[in-house]
């Protein structure tokens, strides 16, 4: 009886354990899909990356940019007002990663997966991106979702992600990707945005010369 008690208590005890681990888990990803990761390229074989200052986010605007925007990305359809609002569970493809299926999309029975899920998926992003881009370029990157999406050949789990870029000039560009989880190569883009550089004139054109009876003059 005092061993059975011991076991009981003893298995309890882990089952609290594993609960509060996975809940402190669950904190600390969501913690870092919140944060900004900057990427800047400092010489043609330099990049340094560090997470996003205060000062950076109020330069680009980071503060303003959306939580989870994907209009042009499937989506499921909203029940109407009238029926029950409870908001479905979206089936997990693996712990901590949901399926993105387009409408009509099912499961088949048998699938394999095309890649696996790489923590350094993030920094190898930002090595693709700034490679051939020159010094001084500056690569700003959120993470959204982790979510696996149905291709031909099997399933590919993938990172959603907001990216803001800064080019020397000051120039601004913005987009939503999905990414794959193992490589970091970005796979589509979506909602691109081009900005002018802040806190900048446009650059204007004068006339260079005079149009007289004898035909235009340039000096």
């Amino acid at each position: 009886m005092k061993k059975a008690l011991i076991a009981t208590t003893f298995l309890f005890s882990c089952v609290l354990f594993y609960f509060f681990i996975g809940i402190g888990t669950q904190n600390t990803n969501n913690h870092h899909r919140d944060e900004w990761q900057t990427y800047k390229k400092t010489s043609p074989q330099n990049i340094y990356s560090y997470p996003t200052t205060p000062e950076e986010k109020e330069e680009v605007k980071i503060s303003s940019a959306p939580a989870k925007p994907a209009s042009n990305e499937p989506s499921s359809k909203r029940a109407p007002a009238s029926k029950d609002k409870t908001k479905p569970k979206r089936k997990q493809s693996i712990p901590g990663r949901n399926w993105s299926l387009h409408p009509g999309q099912n499961l088949p029975e048998k699938y394999s997966f095309l890649n696996e899920v790489n923590k350094e998926w993030k920094s190898l992003m930002g090595q693709d991106v700034l490679k051939f881009l020159r010094p001084e370029t500056k690569l700003f990157i959120k993470s959204q979702e982790s979510l696996t999406l149905l291709e031909r050949n099997g399933a590919r789990h993938v990172e959603q992600v907001y990216v803001k870029m800064v080019s020397p000039e000051g120039r601004h560009f913005s987009y939503q990707a999905y990414v794959d989880s193992e490589t970091g190569n970005i796979i589509k883009t979506w909602n691109n945005t081009i900005h002018e550089p802040m806190g900048r004139k446009p650059a204007t054109f004068k006339a260079t010369g005079q149009l007289g009876p004898d035909g235009a003059k340039r000096f």
